[in-house]
């Protein structure tokens, strides 16, 4: 069972303002079939020059049915998202994203911590190359951090 509901609260005064709540609930896939369960909510503003996004979740298990305790129970799991986009002109802009994710809330020194920030540049028409690092770091210190540089070709046809 999915659903979202997404409202635009105030059309006249901040038309780039949406608010969204997605629900999820199911079971994963595996004979055990333990639950999985997902809350988020998300909202977001964009302008012109602007884009500004926030997300939520809190989650209990996962679509595989891998996310589950030695005794098969679902792992409940959350985190948090923001992200920025800044449109220096109708050809460049600066992206910006800051996470936090637990993917076991039961578990100590599990979460990861992700900072992505790169430049695109548009060449029109929805086609877009971005450059981007991406930092992922952990609490659990026998985990090694990360940061990898990344090229993208987005094409829209």
């Amino acid at each position: 069972l999915e659903g979202r509901l997404t409202l635009r609260p105030l059309p006249d005064l901040a038309p780039g303002l949406q608010l969204s709540a997605f629900l999820l609930a199911g079971k994963g896939n595996t004979a055990a079939a333990p639950d999985w369960e997902v809350m988020a909510l998300m909202a977001s503003w964009e302008s012109a020059l602007l884009v500004l996004t926030g997300q939520w979740v809190d989650a209990t298990g996962n679509q595989k049915g891998t996310a589950v305790s030695p005794l098969g129970r679902a792992l409940p799991a959350g985190g948090w998202s923001v992200f920025a986009e800044g449109r220096l002109s109708s050809r460049w802009s600066l992206i910006g994203r800051y996470e936090i994710y637990d993917p076991n809330s039961d578990a100590p020194r599990d979460a990861n911590q992700r900072v992505i920030t790169g430049v695109a540049y548009h060449l029109g028409k929805g086609n877009t190359v971005l450059v981007d690092a991406d930092r992922v770091s952990y609490d659990d210190p026998t985990r090694a951090d990360f940061t990898r540089l990344q090229l993208t070709f987005q094409v829209k046809y």
